[in-house]
């Protein structure tokens, strides 16, 4: 008989800042199992597929996309395990999609988580202005209710804002948290 611990769960889970103080996240799964090891966390995707391959998993994670694996990973965590559900047409556009290395997104997980709870404590909310795969304005701009208030249409501001964040010969090998998020926002 097929077990389900439950659907649409609501949870937190406690990671830490750059200044290794707890922090809180929540977070929701579409479905929890029983595991061997600890639940089996998994989200439902119908858009963009995780990757073509399990091994990806730390560093889309690490660039900042698919998050939700990662916060499931850590609320399952030391043993449970996450994945996605492609959900699609057909197989080929559909299936089932596990890190091959939890350990790895786990951490990836929790310096992305770090770095963005260090931003969100000093107020620093840099807009992704770079597409990190085309160098193009993000396809989610067109839809955003504030994009007039932003500088997403001004391709030198644009220019400028994404050069700052770039790392250079002469910077330090440790960048300010602002360079530092708008580089992570530009990856």
């Amino acid at each position: 008989a097929l077990q389900v611990l439950g659907a649409e769960l609501e949870g937190t889970v406690v990671l830490h800042d750059l200044s290794e103080r707890a922090r809180r996240l929540s977070f929701r799964v579409d479905r929890a199992d029983p595991g061997a090891g600890g639940p089996i966390l998994t989200d439902y995707k119908t858009g963009k597929r995780p990757g073509d391959s399990p091994a990806q998993f730390p560093r889309e994670i690490a660039a900042g996309r698919f998050l939700q694996a990662g916060a499931d990973l850590a609320a399952a965590a030391p043993h449970g395990r996450a994945r996605y559900l492609q959900l699609g047409p057909d197989e080929e556009r559909g299936g089932l999609y596990e890190p091959e290395d939890p350990e790895a997104a786990r951490a990836a997980f929790a310096g992305v988580a770090a770095l963005l709870f260090e931003g969100w404590a000093a107020g620093l909310f840099p807009p992704r202005v770079v597409e990190p795969d085309r160098n193009q304005e993000p396809r989610a701009c067109a839809d955003c209710d504030v994009r007039e208030a932003c500088v997403r249409g001004d391709s030198g501001q644009r220019r400028r804002l994404f050069e700052w964040g770039a790392p250079t010969v002469d910077q330090p090998p440790e960048p300010d948290l602002a360079r530092r998020l708008v580089r992570f926002a530009s990856e």
